[in-house]
């Protein structure tokens, strides 16, 4: 069964959604009180950008997987 790397990006990793959630989330925002992190992003939900987002997580999979596994592009 050969996957399409878009359909993998889009419905497996990407929905902002989600990534709001997360970045929202009680642990990640704790973060934000740490004074040893510099620079936490304060976000907005429109500060995320889908195709940044979508070329970000197309090319870490690239470089997790290879081609034997069945994705293409």
């Amino acid at each position: 069964m050969r996957i399409r790397m878009k359909h993998l990006v889009r419905s497996l990793y990407l929905r902002r959604d989600k990534i709001w959630h997360i970045y929202r989330s009680t642990e990640v925002q704790n973060k934000a009180k740490d004074k040893s992190i510099t620079n936490f992003p304060n976000l907005k939900p429109e500060d995320f950008d889908y195709e940044y987002v979508y070329k970000f997580v197309d090319e870490w999979i690239q470089k997790k997987y290879n081609n034997k596994l069945g994705f293409y592009y």
